[in-house]
């Protein structure tokens, strides 16, 4: 069932999202609801990821639950639905606005299952939900749409593009089997990684430049998860142009992660400085 939910990014989606409420000024438990709601959120698509292709893992990735026979396709339906709703009635309750964002996200997380994925356009919804995650969080804590939120929501797109093209190269020999476009079979593993890694550059020096820039001096304890951040995303950046499929799957894991901790970081600092 946790890999039924894809755990992983599920559970840090709803870390972050959590972390972030309460950088923002959000009451504790508004931020373990809304931590909760987006992780409940994120385990909706992930299902929903399996269900659709199953047919396909059937022959590509046959240790996969479903091509295991450890979940139905009709059970995974169910958690589909059930986490659907449990998300969305959590995410209600901080109002219309949070609730229209978490729709959003829903949609774009379910267009990548249902007809993105394997197309040439899936790296778009990667795109486009990623900046729905701080908006959400920022909208929960009560907080109004600034300019500095903006730029984090479009940093955020930047990041969601790298971490699509990790994730591709994770699954590219899988994909490449099944005859599934993704961008990564298109543009070929070597030609993906250099994209990603120059985009996951691109968001660390504009994240470290805007904090020198106007936060320099309030930053303090927020340059540490800055720092730790960019260790990760660097370290996952390595580990994806290795040759071992379960090796580039760490790296974009790492990648993740390390843009959940920055993104932290740079809230942080730009919340002490009076930025945001």
């Amino acid at each position: 069932m946790v890999r039924l939910l894809h755990g992983f990014p599920s559970a840090l989606d709803g870390l972050v999202t959590g972390v972030l409420v309460a950088i923002a000024g959000g009451d504790p438990a508004v931020a373990v609801r809304l931590g909760l709601a987006m992780f409940l959120l994120q385990c909706s698509i992930g299902a929903l990821n399996d269900r659709a292709d199953a047919p396909v893992d059937q022959a590509t990735q046959p240790g996969k639950p479903i091509p295991r026979g450890e979940v139905t396709r009709r059970e995974a339906s169910v958690v589909t639905g059930a986490c659907l709703v449990g998300g969305l009635v959590l995410a209600a309750l901080s109002g219309p606005s949070v609730l229209l964002v978490a729709l959003l996200g829903v949609g774009c997380g379910y267009a990548y299952d249902l007809w993105l994925k394997g197309t040439a356009l899936s790296w778009l919804a990667w795109s486009a939900g990623l900046p729905l995650l701080p908006l959400f969080a920022w909208l929960g804590a009560g907080r109004g749409v600034s300019g500095g939120l903006i730029l984090l929501m479009v940093l955020a797109g930047v990041a969601g593009l790298a971490l699509a093209l990790a994730n591709g190269l994770a699954d590219y020999e899988a994909d490449a089997r099944g005859g599934v476009a993704s961008p990564v079979v298109r543009l070929g593993p070597t030609v993906a990684w250099r994209l990603a890694a120059a985009l996951e550059i691109l968001v660390v020096g504009i994240g470290l430049t805007s904090i020198a820039l106007l936060a320099a001096e309030q930053a303090g304890a927020a340059l540490i998860l800055v720092g730790l951040g960019i260790a990760l995303v660097m370290a996952g950046v390595g580990l994806s142009a290795r040759a071992r499929p379960e090796t580039r799957e760490r790296g974009w894991e790492l990648q993740a992660a390390g843009i959940g901790l920055l993104a932290a970081g740079w809230v942080a600092a730009m919340v002490t400085a009076s930025v945001l």
